[in-house]
């Protein structure tokens, strides 16, 4: 898959990577406007611009590495496109990222998006006769979830599972579903499952898109001038 092949209003995860620093490296996820094949023979996609108290968040065009990343519910598999240019500009009155590669896209069994830490209570369903448990909530992402559970009678791996809980500092809740891919031994006791979702769930990747713009605002402290100024930058709209 080329970038000119993902379907208008699809989202995607735009990641700027700093090596030397990997803790500065952010992410956010922004919807596809519209993609072609230029002149030159270039894959070009449009991006929307993201917005953080009504201002724009730019890239440094030049400064920094960007990694994107799209999950195909078609495949059900994501898609990463490593080291792409990207810029911001206005082009014919509409504000957009233009992305350019010219390789082809690659399948990763990446998490599709910046990962949130969250200690929350939730309601775990497991396999085909959906035996309920009760844990919490380890980290969750825009196609991914780690819940923290008492040992199960048996392995959920592989198995359908559905999760129930709400964040207590937004209110919101949600209900998920997809196969768990991963379980990991915690102590004696507990066991950390890492699950798939099985579709894109655009609430919560709302979610996790403002939980990280609000972790990118943190690091800037007060001065929104220079948020991450490897790879972004805010900027007034005009």
């Amino acid at each position: 898959m080329y970038l000119d092949e993902i379907e208008p209003g699809s989202r995607i995860s735009i990641r700027a990577v700093d090596k030397e620093n990997p803790e500065n490296s952010v992410e956010v996820t922004t919807d596809v406007m519209e993609q072609l094949m230029d002149t030159n023979g270039h894959h070009v996609a449009f991006a929307s611009p993201i917005y953080i108290d009504d201002k724009v968040l730019s890239t440094n065009a030049g400064k920094g590495i960007f990694d994107i990343y799209y999950f195909d519910p078609v495949s059900k598999r994501v898609y990463e496109w490593l080291h792409t240019p990207v810029r911001y500009v206005l082009c014919k009155e509409k504000r957009c990222y233009i992305l350019v590669s010219d390789m082809e896209g690659t399948l990763t069994n990446r998490r599709d998006t910046f990962r949130i830490n969250l200690t929350e209570p939730c309601v775990v369903q497991i396999g085909e006769n959906r035996g309920t448990f009760y844990g919490n909530v380890h980290d969750i992402s825009a196609m991914g979830i780690a819940v923290t559970l008492p040992k199960l009678p048996e392995s959920p791996l592989f198995k359908p599972f559905s999760i129930v809980f709400s964040d207590s500092k937004t209110r919101s809740r949600f209900r998920l579903s997809g196969t768990c891919r991963h379980v990991q031994d915690i102590g004696e006791t507990a066991i950390r499952c890492g699950c798939e979702l099985s579709k894109p769930n655009p609430t919560l990747s709302n979610f996790v898109n403002r939980r990280q713009l609000d972790e990118m605002k943190k690091r800037s402290g007060r001065d929104l001038k220079h948020l991450n100024p490897v790879s972004f930058s805010i900027e007034e709209k005009d």
